[in-house]
């Protein structure tokens, strides 16, 4: 295929993991594409992660474990939700490694916080996001780029409130069947403020 990731990215393709992706190659994908494969890091062999081709190469994202900025999935992780209303009542569900400065943030842009969780473990954090993502686009409530004119941050993590009426974190961890553990505060130092964070 001459439109292949090999061909036109071949520093990417190089980072596709030859385990977790099977037979899948670098000849047989195309980017662009929003098929989410596996990565292994450049930097540190033992770091893996799953993103689309087309956020590798439009975002020019990397490895998460690695990144300066962006949620750490090797720290404790807080997940939020949020609400906001004009003419339609939006929620939005997110994770953070430190929740003061995320939601500061979003607080800024309009959106009020409903809860935030205690210290999970950060990669455990990730799951629940991404289940929830998971669950919301199979029900065909996710946004997308074409239900979102002004595109904020973090329009795909949002959903209208009438399609899906959640007003708790346990009626989230219900939805995709998870139990929290928290983490013991004792035992792992919670992040800093001056820790990066998502």
């Amino acid at each position: 295929m001459t439109n292949s990731l090999a061909s036109r990215f071949p520093e990417l393709a190089a980072q596709l993991d030859p385990v977790l992706n099977g037979e899948i190659t670098g000849h047989h994908l195309v980017p662009g594409s929003d098929r989410k494969v596996w990565w292994r890091c450049i930097v540190d062999v033992s770091h893996a992660w799953q993103a689309t081709i087309a956020n590798r190469i439009n975002a020019g994202s990397g490895c998460p474990d690695c990144a300066v900025t962006g949620y750490k999935p090797n720290l404790p992780g807080f997940i939020y939700l949020l609400t906001r209303g004009d003419s339609t009542i939006q929620r939005k569900l997110g994770i953070t490694n430190v929740p003061k400065r995320r939601l500061t943030t979003h607080t800024r842009n309009g959106w009020t916080v409903l809860e935030v969780s205690p210290a999970f473990d950060g990669a455990e954090a990730r799951r629940v996001e991404n289940g929830f993502f998971a669950l919301l686009a199979s029900r065909g409530v996710r946004q997308q780029r074409a239900d979102i004119v002004d595109r904020f941050d973090g329009y795909t993590e949002t959903w209208a409130y009438d399609h899906l009426p959640i007003d708790s974190l346990a009626e989230v961890y219900v939805l995709i069947g998870w139990q929290p553990k928290e983490l013991d505060p004792h035992q792992i130092p919670l992040p800093t403020e001056t820790n990066p964070e998502s």
